[in-house]
């Protein structure tokens, strides 16, 4: 219904009906299958937060974080049944003027995928990406899928 924009300078007009954004380039921290975290997607703005989430033992792989201007985005599809499954996070897009004094909104797009040859081994699909940090809401947006029980 509204229009999107990419974010303008203070200089520019803008409309009170569009909607301004700008890309967030990230950095892959992390893409794992052995590392056993239940399904989430999550936002991390902490060390502790993030020792919760995936356990102490992994959560010191991840180095080069200063949490004063850093997050993590934390996209995990769970125990899955075979090795053929991915998730990625794929863009992440930041909602900087949405008008009527409402905060920053951050959406994550992410993708589950099945691919290769798969054997029978459980797997945890997981992806981690930094970006920096923002206040605000955050939506992630993408469907991770529960495997059945003709699955397991």
């Amino acid at each position: 219904p509204f229009p999107m924009f990419p974010a303008l300078t203070a200089s520019d007009s803008s409309s009170p009906m569009a909607l301004y954004y700008e890309i967030v380039p990230f950095v892959q921290v992390l893409n794992s299958e052995v590392i056993q975290v239940k399904q989430m997607a999550v936002v991390v703005r902490s060390q502790g937060d993030l020792v919760q989430g995936i356990g102490p033992q992994e959560a010191g792989l991840i180095n080069d974080v200063d949490w004063d201007k850093d997050e993590l985005l934390i996209v995990s599809a769970g125990e899955k049944p075979t090795n053929g499954y991915q998730v990625s996070i794929t863009q992440i897009m930041r909602f900087t003027d949405r008008g009527g004094g409402l905060p920053t909104l951050t959406e994550v797009s992410y993708q589950q995928s099945e691919t290769g040859h798969p054997l029978d081994v459980l797997t945890y699909p997981l992806h981690i990406v930094k970006c920096e940090s923002a206040d605000g809401e955050t939506r992630f947006n993408g469907q991770l899928q529960e495997h059945t029980e003709a699955e397991k």
